[in-house]
């Protein structure tokens, strides 16, 4: 069951938190998307699949973020062995990317802070928590 992520750039103690009406899927096919990853000569390698219901997008050791062509909106596969945070941050590189080549629809973005407590586990336990995942 995919569940939907909002887009959020970490920055050290802020974020960018993103909100969007819907993503331009009309727009959109695997080579064109793949196309647009490679005009920004991205260094990590990328996998992009799509069904009649959606893209899957994927750099190399990073979540699966999946893009409903019902909504166009973001969403995440259950069980990926990512945290919630890392989700977030990836599925803000898509609509950074997508954003470039004017294909979100109402995109708005505020600066926030991110709590100590967050920011702490990210530097102590993040790496440690990613390597060796239980």
């Amino acid at each position: 069951m995919l569940k939907e992520v909002v887009p959020i750039q970490y920055h050290g103690s802020t974020a960018q938190v993103f909100s969007y009406k819907r993503i331009k899927v009309e727009c959109l096919t695997k080579e064109a998307l793949k196309r647009l990853y490679t005009l920004l000569k991205l260094t990590r390698p990328i996998t992009i699949l799509e069904t009649p219901s959606l893209f899957l997008i994927q750099y190399e050791n990073k979540p699966i973020i999946v893009l409903k062509k019902e909504d166009g909106r973001l969403y995440t596969l259950p069980d990926q062995g990512f945290s919630k945070r890392e989700i977030e941050h990836q599925a803000s590189f898509v609509i950074r990317i997508l954003r470039k080549y004017n294909l979100v629809e109402e995109l708005h973005s505020k600066r926030i802070k991110v709590e100590e407590e967050e920011t702490s586990e990210r530097k102590i336990g993040g790496n440690f928590k990613n390597k060796y995942r239980t």
